[in-house]
Parts: structure tokens; sequence; C-alpha cells
């Protein structure tokens, strides 16, 4: 990584985004965005230590560390549940690696 012109950090991709991001991104959208106290309620229950990073209308986005990835399959059962996709309004969901952007 380069800042200013000087070498800030060096290493691989994987090594820089583990040492500079916090965890993976989960993105979830919601038909309605009232339903929003809910689906934070199922997703701090399964990883206790998720963090909201924010949200733009119906689409909420929230912080996973790496160290909860055992935690992962509990969530992704919960948002698979028909009843629970229905009672939390989910439309899509998406889980990705965090950027060094």
């Amino acid at each position: 990584i380069i800042a200013e012109g000087k070498l800030s950090a060096i290493g691989t991709s994987l090594r820089l985004k583990r040492h500079f991001t916090e965890g993976y991104m989960l993105n979830v959208v919601l038909a309605d965005s009232k339903r929003a106290d809910k689906l934070q309620e199922v997703v701090v229950a399964a990883v206790p230590d998720a963090q909201l990073a924010g949200s733009r209308g119906r689409e909420l986005s929230y912080v996973l560390p790496f160290a909860s990835r055992a935690n992962f399959a509990k969530l992704f059962d919960s948002l698979q549940d028909d009843q629970v996709r229905r009672d939390l309004g989910v439309d899509a969901y998406g889980l990705s690696a965090a950027t060094l952007e």
C-alpha cells in the first residue's frame, strides 16, 4: 500500500485485508425497512459480535468479524429459512470479503 507517495504496508491482499479490515460484509435487502430491528435481532443472535455498518433505504450492511466465522452457518440457516425470510421480509442477501478501497 502506498499512501502520500510512501510505502506504508506490504503483503498479500489477504494479509492486508486481515490487518486493515474488520471482517466480512453482510448485505441484506428487506421488503420493508420497518423490519430492520427484527433483522438486527436475528443477526446478533447468530453472530454476537456483528456490527451494523450502515443502511440505505431497504439495504442494511453488517460487519461480521473474521473470528466469528464458526457462527455463520447458524446465521445462514436463519436467513434461508422460508418462515424467517417471510417474517423479516428478506428480499435478498449476500456476503462478501471486505475491500481495501
